[in-house]
């Protein structure tokens, strides 16, 4: 089908539109979504870890143009946005019954002397972003102390969904 390349400028909503990851489909609102590759570490145009919902124009030519019409901002268990730094956004999915899975790869660093580690995890959150559930992830891919586990921007880079097993979707 071809590639598309935004301006490396754009913006919406405030924030720059740049490093996305996991380009998604859903078929129900002909919409796809991405997540930002942005942890929202306080940079000039960065925001609250986010995703973004885009128009795809697509012709027998291939893609068209791309226009940014949403930016949900990812939510924690308690309904608030995650705070700058917190998380970082890598696989997003839609599942056929609405959900969104999505996962952050962890971060191992120090800022200003502070231990800021937070281990990966693979999540499901609501149409409206609610949480629903964490799913349990082997030890060996947390950020332990004694620099075991994944490393900053090497752990969970994708995800899939098998069409047979989402919820909603009837298994044979």
């Amino acid at each position: 089908m071809g590639e598309f390349s935004l301006p490396r400028d754009t913006q919406f909503d405030g924030t720059l539109v740049g490093g996305l990851s996991s380009l998604d489909y859903d078929s129900v609102t002909s919409s796809c979504y991405a997540a930002s590759d942005d942890r929202g570490n306080d940079r000039p145009g960065s925001g609250a870890p986010r995703f973004y919902t885009l128009d795809v124009g697509i012709s027998a030519g291939g893609i068209d143009n791309v226009k940014v019409k949403g930016k949900p901002t990812f939510l924690q268990a308690d309904g608030t946005a995650f705070a700058n730094g917190t998380v970082d956004p890598e696989g997003l999915r839609r599942s056929a019954c609405g959900t969104f899975f999505w996962s952050s790869e962890g971060i191992r660093q120090r800022v200003a002397g502070v231990d800021t580690r937070r281990d990966p995890f693979i999540r499901e959150a609501a149409g409206d972003r609610s949480f629903i559930r964490e799913f349990g992830v082997p030890s060996y891919y947390g950020t332990a102390p004694d620099d075991s586990g994944v490393r900053t921007n090497f752990g969970f880079e994708s995800l899939a969904l098998s069409p047979r097993r989402q919820p909603g979707v009837d298994a044979e």
